[in-house]
């Protein structure tokens, strides 16, 4: 099936106000580095190109309308569209598909697109997934995400005695995303009665009980994980740091300040330093983007190569590389008026020859090569794509603009 002719669009009910997180604002307002958990939900869908809207359910409260706005409209989020959401899970999503409606009939899309439901406090699902639920859910309808349970569930008694314990080998743990054909989910929303759009939780189950249609059903990763409690807000940001990009930029010139300014939404950190501070023992998180501003190109690859021989030198056992820092993409990006063949061909020459090495030590080399006219749009979409899209690319790859 081809990921061009499918549509899709999202629904991100994100009008909890916290009352089990007991803090204010709610959780999906609370920062994960440099951004709050609803913009990493946002942007993890966002990239993908065949999702072109996304609805956002707001809570009620004024002042946290007020945030969100300012979230979107600070971290870029285009595809986003916000409406108010309701007193109830069920009730908010559907007020997220009526806007949806909406949207579609303004732009006069006759096509049923799919609509993915998604959690605003779910934000490290990954893009296999997605693409998983939204390939699937074009030929079953409507499509769940389960995971294992990992506790025994039981029923109690009245009196709070054991009643029965379940084999939780027969049952799993329904998780998000969900992706419904939009006329499906829609229109099963419209037959649900009051009593379960104020107190139902489950999707899948308005959609089995309400279209002619039963959801198929998909295992999905360990990622999937709901921030609910201040405890998971800790293991959250210590997976985020463990994750994030650290940014070190070669010298403080005007194309490394648009760069600076470029990433700065994309939750990486950056730091200035000078050439001679460009070692292995620098780079302390899991992925290192470098820059350089040369128009030399034998200084690029003096540059890089400092580099990749510090790497190499760092420990005298190689196999200590992954032990120390994981698997590490390098994305070294060099900026030119003027960009020769001969000289695109000498720089795919040499990743390909350092890529190589570099790989025993599970370190993953990219090069992106721009001109100034045109650095910042297409050098963005090009580092989702390297960072976020690991399937579609391979190390000692040239990316040029």
């Amino acid at each position: 099936m081809s990921l061009t002719k499918i549509e899709a669009c999202v629904v991100i009910p994100a009008s909890g106000s916290g009352e089990r997180y007991n803090m204010h604002p709610p959780k999906q307002f609370e920062c994960l580095g440099q951004k709050p958990i609803i913009s990493h939900t946002i942007s993890a869908f966002e990239r993908i190109d065949c999702i072109t809207h996304i609805v956002v359910t707001t809570p009620q409260d004024d002042d946290l309308q007020l945030m969100m706005e300012s979230i979107v409209k600070k971290f870029h989020h285009i595809k986003v569209h916000l409406t108010k959401g309701a007193n109830s899970r069920h009730r908010s999503i559907f007020e997220g598909l009526k806007c949806l409606k909406c949207i579609l009939k303004s732009e006069n899309i006759a096509r049923d697109p799919v609509v993915i439901i998604h959690d605003g406090v779910r934000p490290f699902v990954d893009k296999n997934t997605i693409m998983d639920v939204i390939q699937n859910t074009k030929i079953y309808k409507a499509i769940g995400i389960v995971r294992p349970l990992v506790s025994t569930v039981i029923s109690v008694d009245k009196d709070d005695f054991l009643k029965e314990s379940l084999d939780r080998s027969l049952y799993w743990a329904s998780e998000m995303p969900q992706g419904y054909m939009f006329s499906l989910i829609y229109e099963a929303y419209l037959k649900c009665s009051d009593e379960e759009l104020n107190h139902g939780t489950e999707c899948l189950k308005i959609a089995s009980d309400y279209s002619a249609f039963k959801p198929k059903i998909l295992k999905g990763g360990d990622n999937l994980w709901k921030i609910t409690y201040q405890r998971d807000m800790a293991v959250a940001r210590e997976f985020v740091s463990s994750h994030h990009l650290r940014v070190y930029i070669d010298e403080n010139d005007k194309t490394h300040c648009c760069i600076q300014d470029l990433v700065s939404s994309e939750n990486l950190n950056v730091l200035l330093f000078a050439k001679e501070e460009l070692s292995a023992s620098n780079l302390k998180s899991d992925n290192c983007l470098l820059f350089y501003s040369s128009l030399s190109l034998q200084s690029f690859e003096s540059n890089l190569s400092f580099l990749i021989k510090s790497i190499e030198n760092y420990t005298e056992d190689p196999n200590n590389w992954s032990d120390k820092y994981g698997s590490s993409n390098i994305v070294a990006i060099f900026c030119a008026q003027t960009t020769e063949m001969s000289s695109l061909n000498e720089v795919h020459t040499m990743l390909h020859r350092h890529s190589h090495k570099l790989l025993s030590h599970n370190v993953h080399l990219y090069c992106i090569i721009a001109t100034q006219s045109t650095l910042s749009e297409p050098t963005l979409r090009c580092l989702n794509k390297i960072l976020g899209d690991h399937e579609g690319t391979f190390a000692g790859q040239v990316f040029l603009f």
